[in-house]
């Protein structure tokens, strides 16, 4: 979280108009029986729908993009 405030970026409990990515837990849902979906993925899912760009991304591929933004940003481009 303070990572994602130190990026000027916001924490919030629910998907809003102003959501532009949603970063969820990793884990391989296809080895979870009975894997019910957070509110907040399903929240996303529907805006995704209704045409609202969001990125959904779990936390490892989060990680990633983020040491990709630092690299480039290390680089001063």
């Amino acid at each position: 979280q303070s990572i994602i405030i130190g990026l000027k970026g916001h924490n919030q409990n629910a998907v809003t108009k102003k959501t532009t990515r949603l970063v969820t837990g990793y884990f391989p849902i296809d080895l979870i029986k009975g894997y019910i979906p957070s509110q907040k993925l399903v929240e996303a899912e529907q805006a995704i729908q209704l045409g609202q760009e969001i990125i959904i991304m779990n936390e490892k591929e989060f990680i990633n993009f983020l040491s990709q933004r630092f690299y480039l940003l290390s680089l001063g481009l």
